[in-house]
């Protein structure tokens, strides 16, 4: 059956497939369509759906414990600075404040998945030569 038979666009099953397998390699050319979670807290479920990364009840045991969405217009394409020097592209699905930081969750490009401030990205409007061959790696999955 072919896309157009089952009513189902190739843009909707990459979307689909993204959802099911969070640890994915990502092509940034569609990040926009990654399942995030903009404009409230996370919750345990967006996890199990691939909408979010972290969620901060779980960690405090005090549900929404000094915590609020950050206004942010997810998702963001970002790059990572790691200890080490390390620069890893990523976009980011969730952004929370808690306790005077904000806390992102991401989606690395070349799959896993990461939790750090936003102090430690560089937000960036477009890829860059730092995403060079990693779209490649997502359309080979």
């Amino acid at each position: 059956m072919s896309d157009k038979d089952s009513g189902k666009s190739a843009d909707t099953e990459h979307d689909l497939e993204q959802a099911a397998h969070p640890e994915a390699p990502i092509d940034p050319v569609r990040f926009k369509s990654l399942p995030h979670t903009r404009g409230r807290l996370a919750t345990e479920e967006d996890i199990r759906q691939g909408k979010a990364i972290f969620h901060i009840a779980a960690s405090t045991g005090q549900e929404g414990s000094d915590a609020s969405p950050a206004e942010l217009d997810l998702p963001l394409l970002g790059v990572h600075h790691q200890e080490g020097g390390q620069a890893r592209p990523g976009v980011l699905i969730q952004a929370e404040h808690f306790k005077g930081e904000t806390i992102v969750g991401l989606r690395y490009l070349d799959g896993g998945k990461g939790v750090c401030t936003l102090a430690e990205l560089e937000l960036v409007d477009a890829p860059d030569q730092r995403f060079d061959g990693l779209s490649g790696k997502a359309e080979q999955e």
